[in-house]
């Protein structure tokens, strides 16, 4: 199965729209939907990405400024305006 072997050679980490452009460029005249199906059928699955961690100590900075908009009732409209005022930190 050539969709076997192109996952295989890429040590597992194409998706089905690459392994389509693969089969594409071999000449191979197949939809990217019958590509993903068989995929799924013959277990094939794409190694996941590694995601992006968030920083360290943000909630602490954010927990010292309230969001005080939550709590107040806003009767008509325009009547609550807000903008950021904020200092941007120097680096430690």
């Amino acid at each position: 199965m050539a969709i076997a072997r192109l996952f295989t050679c890429r040590h597992g980490r194409y998706r089905s729209p690459r392994i389509h452009h693969l089969l594409l460029a071999d000449t191979s005249v197949v939809s990217w939907r019958r590509v993903a199906r068989l995929m799924r059928t013959a277990g094939l699955r794409a190694k996941a990405v590694p995601g992006e961690r968030g920083k360290g100590g943000t909630h602490r900075i954010y927990q010292q400024h309230p969001n005080r908009i939550r709590t107040t009732r806003v009767q008509r409209t325009h009547r609550v305006w807000v903008g950021d005022i904020s200092v941007p930190q120097q680096a430690a």
